[in-house]
């Protein structure tokens, strides 16, 4: 009378096993898909990636912000559809803008890495990147990170409530100036071994227009980690 019960058991088994395999061969392949970086999950305390000596990046076609006499240069590879970059954004960059920016203590960077994948990811940068063109480009920030987009028509909608020149900035997405500078700014991200979103570049000026980067600091970083990340540099 128990046999019956006893095959159900081993059905059950056999089907959660196949379904543990399938899923693991799934996630790999995920993960190693190529053209697609997997993303870092969120730390207090973020990895440390040391760069070649006389990494020099330019800060050229990229938004900016703060002092270009700052001792420090600090670039965030990030994208608006990433939910840890948003993390960042939303809890630990307002405090940065406060206490290293506004204050000269660090020239910041955003260098605009789309995922491909997302859908909604080359809108969001390319509206960002138009807005940058008429520098307001931290407003778009805020407003991008601030606010959930998942389609053109909630982009619109959202776009449709600010005092931006809604038609200049179609013009500027229709053109093909942008192509340029999103091949620029994902050079600058694999000239520094891109390991995901987000990821920080740490550095001291090199003139007005260019970094001697020394580290990569990978994961979405709180403010005391940010604060350590700042008073351990030591130039080289």
């Amino acid at each position: 009378m128990h046999f019956p019960r006893i095959r159900l058991i081993v059905v059950l088994d056999v089907v959660c096993g196949c379904a543990v395999v399938f899923f693991g061969i799934l996630v790999t392949s995920r993960l190693l898909s190529p053209g697609v970086a997997p993303e870092p999950p969120p730390v207090s305390n973020s990895t440390k990636i040391e760069l070649p000596p006389e990494t020099t990046l330019s800060l050229q076609r990229i938004p900016l912000a703060g002092s270009k006499t700052a001792p420090i240069v600090v670039l965030e590879i990030s994208d608006f559809s990433c939910p840890w970059c948003q993390k960042y954004a939303r809890e630990t960059f307002p405090k940065v803008m406060t206490s290293f920016i506004s204050k000269g203590l660090v020239r910041y960077g955003f260098i605009l890495l789309p995922n491909p994948e997302r859908s909604m990811a080359r809108s969001l940068a390319s509206v960002a990147m138009c807005a940058d063109k008429i520098g307001r480009f931290w407003e778009m920030h805020d407003l991008f990170f601030g606010t959930m987009i998942g389609s053109e028509r909630d982009l619109n909608s959202v776009l449709v409530k600010t005092d931006f020149d809604l038609k200049s900035i179609e013009i500027c997405r229709g053109g093909t100036g942008l192509d340029g500078d999103f091949a620029y700014q994902t050079a600058l991200a694999k000239k520094v071994g891109f390991h995901g979103t987000p990821s920080f570049v740490l550095g001291t000026p090199k003139g007005a227009d260019e970094m001697t980067a020394t580290s990569v600091a990978v994961g979405a970083l709180s403010i005391g980690s940010f604060s350590r990340m700042v008073s351990d540099f030591r130039p080289r």
